[in-house]
């Protein structure tokens, strides 16, 4: 009877080969042989970890890393525009640019008392969650075992933080729409831009949170009359992806309800934790903290001078180098950026100075004991007109000071000067030196040197639209 288990006849000698020569866990001729007496990797993975954590696809984490390598130097970039704007009006510029870089200039006069009002002006502006309550907040996070607790706190802040925001989401709603009338054919043309004029009226009475009546406009006639449109015209092009951005700040702005995040602060308050932490809190101060805006006169009339900028007003050659700067404070700002950062373009003791600000409030560092530490912080990069680039690297625990400084090449003859007069200014501060380094700067230091976390990624769900 012919074998059916094999195709043709076995040739001669050959029919027992593999009983008698047997694969050994040594053979050279096999790669990859599992050896069951050892615990390895599957069969051609490669043993690097970081290479098991890439993904093939690319996720909005990707995206914001890429941007952010491909991101001009913000300092170099605005310190020779603002150094420029400070000696000369190029031709080109319109009247109004150039009374606007004046009024600019005149803002940017400080003395040093200026300077820190300036700074804290901006802190407060710029950070969201700031002051006792987010700081009394955010130990009860970390001290409670409530998991139901820590649920609440976190659904307060986003729907705090989308109430605080309700103002400037419909803004961008107002703008994404007008753009998009640019797309549409006239049949919708002319129906949404009705609609947008009776949501420009309805947001006429001031209130927290979210306008019901805008929110009505929106939900109820605005997106079915989008989603119509798609419908016919199965339009994939720019007005598509307008109307999902659209969408997206619809849900963002429907979640900033004051009566929602009224709520939650009750639901808060009957956690006998958070109440050992606020005990004095009540619905009139939550109202008090959204209504307290602080506004920074000098930073107002930076972005309205860079607007103009990005229009071309300041002359076509520096349009590019404005569009540059806006796109390095986008990036700068982004959710995923873990860093606080802000700018400081000043005149002082007259000396033209633009300085950028980067905070890691909770940055771990070795404890020397195999363990680690949290400490504060900060990279300071400051570029002085007619004297050079700085790099100033600060760490502080508890009122300690490890400090790194890199300066020009034109002051290594100061250095002694220099180190006497930063410990003087540490000490004066009520604040301890406890390292110190000085050293010329052969070349600026990013941002991915001094703050590694930045590039930190773990495996995840790509929420990418």
């Amino acid at each position: 009877m012919s074998d059916i288990l094999k195709v043709s006849v076995p040739t001669s000698g050959y029919e027992n080969n593999t009983r008698t020569n047997p694969i050994g866990v040594n053979d050279t001729n096999i790669q990859n042989i599992v050896d069951p007496s050892k615990v390895m990797r599957p069969d051609g993975q490669s043993g690097n970890a970081e290479k098991q954590l890439s993904l093939n696809y690319e996720s909005n984490f990707d995206n914001f890393i890429a941007a952010l390598k491909k991101n001009p130097s913000m300092i170099e970039t605005f310190s020779q525009l603002f150094f420029q704007m400070g000696m000369e009006v190029q031709s080109g510029i319109k009247t109004d640019f150039a009374q606007e870089i004046a009024k600019f200039m005149q803002l940017l006069q400080m003395s040093e008392g200026d300077l820190l009002k300036f700074l804290k002006e901006q802190f407060n502006g710029g950070v969201r969650f700031h002051g006792k309550f987010f700081q009394g907040l955010q130990q009860v996070l970390y001290k409670t075992n409530s998991a139901e607790l820590q649920r609440e706190i976190l659904y307060f802040l986003k729907t705090y933080n989308n109430v605080d925001a309700a103002p400037s989401t419909m803004k961008n709603m107002q703008s994404i729409l007008k753009n998009m009338l640019k797309y549409l054919p006239s049949s919708f043309r002319q129906d949404l831009s009705q609609l947008v004029e009776q949501l420009q009226s309805a947001g006429g009475k001031t209130q927290l949170g979210a306008n019901a009546e805008q929110l009505q406009i929106l939900k109820q006639s605005i997106v079915p009359l989008l989603s119509a449109y798609v419908k016919r015209t199965n339009d994939l092009g720019a007005a598509r992806d307008m109307i999902t951005m659209l969408t997206l700040n619809i849900a963002k702005y429907e979640t900033g309800n004051f009566e929602k995040l009224q709520q939650s602060l009750l639901k808060l308050m009957d956690f006998k934790d958070f109440r050992k932490e606020f005990p004095d809190m009540d619905l009139q101060t939550l109202e008090k903290m959204l209504t307290q805006k602080q506004t920074n006169e000098q930073i107002d009339q930076f972005l309205s001078l860079l607007q103009s900028g990005v229009k071309g007003e300041g002359g076509w050659e520096s349009k590019t180098v404005f569009q540059n700067i806006m796109q390095a404070l986008l990036v700068n700002q982004s959710v995923y950026m873990p860093l606080l950062h802000f700018m400081l373009p000043v005149e002082l003791l007259g000396n033209l100075m633009f300085s950028e600000i980067w905070i890691d409030p909770e940055s771990e560092q070795s404890d020397g004991k195999g363990g680690t530490k949290h400490v504060k912080k900060l990279l300071i990069k400051f570029d002085i007109q007619d004297v050079g680039f700085f790099d100033l690297i600060i760490a502080e625990e508890n009122s300690t000071i490890d400090l790194q400084l890199y300066y020009p090449k034109a002051l290594m003859p100061m250095e002694k000067n220099i180190k006497k007069d930063i410990a003087a200014l540490i000490e004066k501060n009520g604040l301890t030196l406890r390292s110190a380094s000085f050293s010329q700067s052969i070349r600026p230091k990013t941002i991915s040197e001094v703050f590694p976390k930045i590039y930190e990624r773990k495996n995840g769900v790509n929420v990418k639209i």
